[in-house]
């Protein structure tokens, strides 16, 4: 029973499906954020296949930009599993282009865009398109992902309900999502500082150090539960204050546990796994706000 079990949960980390279901439910969070009524639409689809495709696309590129021995010790999963990782290319691409009909006219601009934009970040440093990466311009990697992220959960559920959001709403739903993904990104810069000095690739912790990096991070994530509190002097605990609190602590917990730090897999587990916990966390609590006002 226990070598199933184990089996799956290694699938499910490898996959890359935490992180395409963190994306739609940040959708999700945007919506209520938006006070928006929350129903399923095909943008959903659309953004967890292209979340799927993509982050199994980057993956498989950097994994192929390998020599044989270093894909083996550096992805001994996808080593092993390689029709499998293929499969989760192909299907949620399958289904990207199928769902794009679907969506209305801004919406696949959008999605074009940050398509485009997100392939850009996953071209190889080095070879013949390796010009072509924007991860070769320094300090510009962590920035982006942010960017990517925020346009897709925020800017396309938001254009996907069109229909007299304030834009001042959607500018602060926006920088929240920044704030959000911002350290998680540095965290994973963390991660890959190795690989990035050995590519020449000038991120924050491999110019400024872990040390430093992780301080940045600690900022950064209290930054972001008390910038909406202080700004706007509303906590809007529903809906920003109590899920940025709950969303810190595995992240807190995992910068302050710097052992854990060392396995890859904790990444996807703590850090994409908390994407989710947020999105649910705002999804409740817009669930319950909206259940008592309808009793007051």
């Amino acid at each position: 029973m226990k070598k199933p079990v184990n089996t799956f949960l290694r699938l499910v980390l490898h996959s890359n499906l935490i992180i395409a279901f963190a994306a739609v439910l940040l959708c999700l969070a945007s919506e209520v954020q938006a006070g928006i009524l929350l129903r399923f639409q095909s943008f959903h689809i659309l953004v967890f296949a292209a979340a799927l495709s993509e982050y199994s696309l980057h993956r498989l590129l950097k994994y192929y930009s390998l020599v044989r021995d270093g894909r083996k010790k550096r992805y001994s999963w996808l080593f092993s599993n390689q029709p499998l990782a293929w499969l989760f290319f192909f299907i949620p691409l399958t289904t990207f282009a199928v769902s794009f009909f679907f969506v209305d006219t801004p919406v696949k601009w959008i999605i074009m865009g940050t398509g485009a934009m997100a392939l850009m970040y996953s071209m190889p440093v080095k070879g013949v398109v390796g010009f072509l990466s924007l991860r070769r311009i320094p300090f510009v990697k962590t920035f982006w992902v942010a960017l990517v992220w925020s346009l897709v959960t925020v800017i396309v559920p938001l254009t996907g309900n069109s229909g007299g959001i304030p834009a001042g709403k959607i500018s602060w739903i926006f920088i929240e999502r920044l704030l959000l993904i911002f350290p998680l990104a540095m965290l994973f810069d963390i991660r890959d500082t190795d690989s990035d000095r050995k590519d020449g690739i000038r991120t924050i912790p491999v110019v400024f150090g872990e040390k430093m990096t992780r301080m940045v991070v600690v900022i950064f994530v209290f930054v972001f539960i008390f910038i909406y509190p202080v700004t706007a002097g509303d906590f809007v605990l529903h809906s920003h204050f109590l899920p940025a609190i709950l969303w810190s602590l595995p992240v807190l917990w995992f910068i302050y546990r710097k052992p854990d730090s060392e396995n890859p897999l904790y990444y996807s587990l703590l850090l994409d796994g908390s994407l989710i916990l947020y999105g649910f966390y705002v999804i409740a609590g817009g669930f319950i706000f909206n259940h008592f006002n309808n009793f007051s």
